[in-house]
């Protein structure tokens, strides 16, 4: 059963809130109410259950307050969502011999970004009623994000699971500040992003994404490259490549993207030089430069140990001989997952040079050290 509340429409509120939400930087903003579709519900449920969700135990621990966000604030009665955009264009590494990052990690984390406009929309509405009560999160609490700002008209949910925009795309950070205000909801887009497309479908290395647009987390490299922790399989270290922080393969191939929308917000340009993200150099990182060097970054999320392992994958991978080096410290070192994911990624070096030298047995490529 859907939960009704007696909403008292004031449309002038929600303009109110709309425009301070844009003097806070965001590049688009929403209202809905706490109901939710309860299909989308079940639909999330089913995939509970599926276990698709990998070793992310809070997912299905935080059901309950996400189907009941007054838990999370009593009284609840809105949800503004806000999107900022992120996309910079860089979708690229220099080549496989440098580590790629996934678009969204290129500047500083989007969690304190989000977080401290979000802190200025509160005050901003504060001001204008003095009476609210508030409270905002970007990806820190069970929130259903995706589904109301889609009803808030942020965007259409899209079969790679993303909210789609048709102006921005995708590639926007979604928020939401939960309120006691009764604010009159803007509405959901009249707009289905991808009617008989596949793209992300046919693109996706691991093969994540189902026909009906559900993903299965536990093969997504976005996931393995910074959710999971531990030994990841053969059978997805080939499809990571050289991706050391993330994947933005259904995003890229989407039509949606080609857009020129890039974002406006400084804290998201660029961090890193091409040469910062050498596989080589990245090797050779202490776990204390690797917190100076990603200091106020996202890529801290995942830890040293697996970042390491993510780019040790990436050695592996790049079929540089160069390498084999760097490699060889880690074979023999007493973290295991270092260890396994070390002698693999030279056994994989050592074959890609037997292969090189039988399709080209002319070639002075002499086999490494």
């Amino acid at each position: 059963m859907e939960k009704k509340h007696d909403i008292a429409a004031n449309e002038d509120c929600t303009a109110a809130v709309l425009k301070a939400a844009a003097e806070c930087g965001f590049d688009m903003a929403g209202v809905s109410g706490l109901d939710l579709p309860e299909d989308e519900i079940e639909k999330y449920i089913e995939w509970l259950n599926q276990k698709k969700y990998g070793t992310m135990q809070y997912l299905p621990d935080g059901l309950e307050i996400k189907r009941n966000p007054e838990i999370l604030l009593p009284g609840a009665m809105s949800v503004i969502s806000v999107g900022l955009i992120y996309k910079s264009g860089i979708t690229e590494a220099a080549d496989s011999s440098h580590g790629m990052i996934s678009e969204y990690a290129l500047g500083r984390d989007y969690h304190k970004v989000l977080k401290k406009k979000l802190k200025n929309l509160s005050e901003k509405i504060r001001k204008l009623h003095p009476e609210l009560e508030d409270r905002f999160f970007v990806d820190s609490a069970p929130v259903f994000e995706k589904l109301y700002g889609q009803n808030a008209g942020l965007g259409t949910k899209g079969k790679n699971s993303l909210l789609i925009n048709p102006l921005a795309g995708s590639k926007f950070f979604i928020g939401e500040l939960i309120t006691n205000l009764p604010l009159k909801p803007t509405g959901r887009l009249e707009f289905n992003p991808c009617k008989n497309c596949r793209r992300c479908i046919e693109t996706c290395p691991a093969h994540a994404i189902g026909e009906s647009g559900e993903i299965d987390a536990s093969r997504c490299i976005a996931y393995l490259t910074i959710e999971y922790k531990g030994i990841i399989p053969d059978e997805f270290c080939q499809n990571i490549g050289n991706r050391i922080f993330g994947c933005d393969e259904c995003q890229n191939c989407c039509p949606w993207n080609r857009r020129k929308v890039m974002h406006h917000e400084k804290d998201f340009s660029c961090r890193y030089q091409t040469s910062d993200l050498a596989l080589e150099k990245l090797l050779s990182m202490t776990e204390d430069e690797y917190l100076k060097f990603f200091e106020g970054s996202v890529i801290r999320r995942t830890g040293w140990i697996c970042f390491l392992r993510n780019v040790i994958i990436a050695a592996g991978n790049s079929e540089n001989q160069a390498l084999k080096k760097d490699l060889e410290k880690y074979a023999s070192h007493e973290n295991e997952i270092l260890k396994n994911h070390a002698q693999r990624a030279l056994k994989k070096l050592q074959e890609s040079w037997f292969l090189r030298i039988a399709e080209h047995p002319d070639a002075n490529d002499p086999q490494p050290e």
